[in-house]
C-alpha cells in the first residue's frame, strides 16, 4: 500500500515477507503444542508426521484417518468407547466407523415410557373383546388380562435386570453372555418375526385406505391395490424406517398413544350414547351385527378356549421384550432399578388400557363381538370412520421401532457372513444401515403384496417367537450364572426360591406355544 513520508511523497512497501514470517511462527507454535499435547503420536508404531500435511501417514505412504474430532471424542464418552489410534490404517478406520454408527442418543424414564406404551397398544387391542365370543363373564376375562399382563411385565423387567448385569444392549449379546455361541439364532428369529409382523400392515393398511380415500372422494381408476401398497410402502414405511433410536421416534410414540386414546374415547361415546342398541340410530344398519346380551353372571366361565384365545392374545399384545435390551442400552443412567421403575410405570397403564378396550367393546357389541372390533361398527358412522384413520396412525407409528431392531440385528448379521466369508466388510456402518434398509423394506413389500393370508403366517411365527421373547429366554437366561450371580451363601432361603422360581416361566412358554400352534393349524 502507498504510505506517506516525512518529505510528503510516497513510497510502496510490500507486507508479503512479514506475513510469511507470521505463518512460519503459528505453523511452528502450532506442532510445538501438538507434540506436547499429543505424545502419543510419534510413539505410534508405523506412523510418521510430515509436518506439511499435519496429518499422520503410514510408512507406506497410504494416507490414515485423523486423530478423532472434538465432537466424535464427546460421542465416544457418551457411548464408553474409547478411540485410540495405533495399528493399520483398516483396523483404525473400523473403530472409527463402529463408534460412530453405535452413538446412542440417551433418552429420560418418561420418553421411555411413552415408547414402550406406544409399543404395546397396538393392533392386539382391538382383538381383546372378541375373544370372549364364547359368552365369558367379565370379571373373569378381566382376571386373565391382568394376569398376563403383570407376568409379562416380570418377563421384561428380568430382560433389564440381566442386561445390567452383562452389559448387553441387544439380544445376541445376552444370549451369548450366559455361555452360548448361537447368539445369532435369536437375532435371526426376531428378524423373521419382526419382517412377518411388518408384512401385515401392508395390506392392513391398504384396506383401510382404500376405502377411506373412496369416502374422501378419490377417484376409483386410481385406488388400485398395489398402487396403495407400493404408495404405502414407499412414502410411509421407508422414511420411518431411519428412525433408528427412541429419541428420534418420540413424535411418532405421542402420535400414537393420542391415535389409540382417541379410538378408546369413540368406542366409550358409543356405548354412553346407546346408538348400537336396539332402537338406537344404527341399530340394523349395514354392517352391524345384532346385539347380544352379555351375561350377567360376571365370573362366567362358558367357553374354556376363549379365555385361552384372550390369554394368547395377550401375549401378544404385552410383549416387548425383543426390543427390551434397546430400551435399556438409551435409557439415561441406565440401571436395573431405572429400569424396573420403567417397567412398573408403564405395565399397570397397560392393564388399564387393555382393561378399557376389552369392557367398553364387549358392552357395547355384547358376545357376538368380531375380532377386529372396528368392523363391528356401521358403515356410515362418522366417528367410527375417525377410528379407522385413527388406528391407521397407530399402525403407522409401530413401525419404525419393530423396524429399527430387526434393521441392526440384521446389519450385524451382513458384517459377520461378510467377515466370515473372508470378504472386505463394509465398514461404513450408515451405509451398511442403509442397504439393510432398503433390502428389508422391499422384502416386507413383496411378502405383504404376494401373499394373500400374511395374518396366517404372523399367527405362526407370533405362537413360536413370541412366547420365546416373553416367558422361553427370560426362563432359561435365569438359571444361569448370569441369573444367579447375586446369590451366595449367605441368599436366604426365599431369595433362591425366589430366583429358582423364574424357571417356571419355561413351561409355561411351551404350554402357550403348543396352544398357539395348535389353535393355528386347527382354524
Amino acid at each position: 500500500r502507498e504510505v506517506r513520508g516525512e518529505d510528503g511523497g510516497s513510497r510502496s512497501r510490500s507486507r508479503s515477507g512479514s506475513m510469511a514470517w507470521s505463518k512460519r511462527l503459528a505453523f511452528v507454535f502450532v506442532v510445538v503444542v501438538a507434540g506436547h499435547a499429543r505424545p502419543s503420536l510419534a510413539e505410534r508404531p508405523g506412523l510418521t508426521l510430515t509436518p506439511w500435511q499435519g496429518r499422520p501417514t503410514s510408512g507406506q505412504g497410504t494416507r490414515v484417518l485423523p486423530m478423532v474430532p472434538t465432537s466424535a471424542a464427546k460421542r465416544s464418552v457418551e457411548t464408553g468407547l474409547t478411540i485410540r489410534g495405533g495399528g493399520d490404517s483398516q483396523s483404525r478406520r473400523s473403530r472409527l466407523e463402529q463408534s460412530r454408527g453405535q452413538v446412542t442418543m440417551r433418552v429420560s424414564t418418561g420418553t421411555a415410557s411413552l415408547s414402550l406404551l406406544k409399543n404395546c397398544v397396538g393392533m392386539s387391542c382391538l382383538t381383546l373383546a372378541g375373544a370372549a365370543a364364547g359368552g365369558n363373564g367379565i370379571g373373569s376375562c378381566l382376571l386373565v388380562i391382568w394376569f398376563m399382563t403383570l407376568l409379562s411385565g416380570r418377563t421384561f423387567e428380568l430382560i433389564g435386570t440381566y442386561c445390567d448385569r452383562t452389559g448387553a444392549d441387544n439380544l445376541e449379546k445376552l444370549w451369548e453372555s450366559c455361555g452360548s455361541k448361537n447368539g445369532w439364532i435369536i437375532d435371526g428369529a426376531m428378524i423373521g418375526y419382526s419382517i412377518m409382523c411388518l408384512s401385515c400392515y401392508v395390506p392392513f393398511l391398504s384396506s383401510v385406505v382404500i376405502p377411506l380415500l373412496s369416502n374422501a372422494g378419490v377417484n376409483q381408476k386410481y385406488l388400485n391395490v398395489v398402487g396403495v401398497k407400493t404408495c404405502v410402502c414407499t412414502f410411509l414405511f421407508l422414511p420411518l424406517s431411519f428412525l433408528r433410536t427412541l429419541k428420534s421416534m418420540t413424535f411418532t410414540s405421542i402420535l400414537g398413544n393420542l391415535s389409540a386414546g382417541s379410538t378408546l374415547v369413540v368406542i366409550a361415546i358409543r356405548y354412553f350414547d346407546g346408538s348400537y342398541r336396539p332402537g338406537g340410530q344404527f341399530d340394523g344398519a349395514p354392517g352391524v351385527l345384532p346385539i347380544d346380551i352379555v351375561p350377567r353372571n360376571i365370573w362366567a366361565i362358558n367357553d374354556w378356549s376363549g379365555l385361552l384365545s384372550l390369554a394368547l392374545r395377550m401375549c401378544f399384545a404385552a410383549s416387548a421384550h425383543y426390543v427390551g435390551p434397546k430400551y435399556f442400552s438409551e435409557l439415561r443412567d441406565a440401571s436395573s432399578e431405572r429400569f424396573r421403575k420403567l417397567t412398573w410405570n408403564v405395565y399397570p397403564i397397560l392393564g388399564c388400557i387393555y382393561s378399557l378396550f376389552f369392557t367398553l367393546g364387549y358392552l357395547l357389541f355384547g358376545s357376538q363381538t368380531q375380532a377386529a372390533l372396528l368392523s363391528n361398527f356401521a358403515d356410515n358412522d362418522r366417528l367410527a370412520y375417525l377410528c379407522r384413520w385413527a388406528y391407521a396412525v397407530v399402525s403407522v407409528t409401530m413401525y419404525p421401532l419393530v423396524f429399527a431392531s430387526a434393521a441392526t440385528a440384521a446389519s450385524r448379521g451382513l458384517i459377520r457372513v461378510r467377515q466370515k466369508l473372508q470378504k472386505r466388510a463394509i465398514l461404513n456402518e450408515r451405509f451398511n444401515y442403509f442397504a439393510v434398509v432398503w433390502a428389508m423394506n422391499i422384502l416386507i413389500y413383496a411378502i405383504g403384496t404376494v401373499f394373500t393370508d400374511v395374518g396366517q403366517i404372523a399367527d405362526f411365527m407370533g405362537a413360536i417367537f413370541t412366547q420365546l421373547f416373553v416367558f422361553v429366554l427370560p426362563g432359561l437366561l435365569s438359571q444361569t450364572s448370569v441369573g444367579l450371580m447375586e446369590l451366595t451363601e449367605s441368599s436366604s432361603k426365599l431369595d433362591r426360591l425366589k430366583a429358582r422360581a423364574n424357571a417356571l416361566f419355561i413351561p409355561i412358554g411351551f404350554f402357550f406355544m403348543y396352544t398357539g400352534l395348535a389353535r393355528v393349524f386347527s382354524g
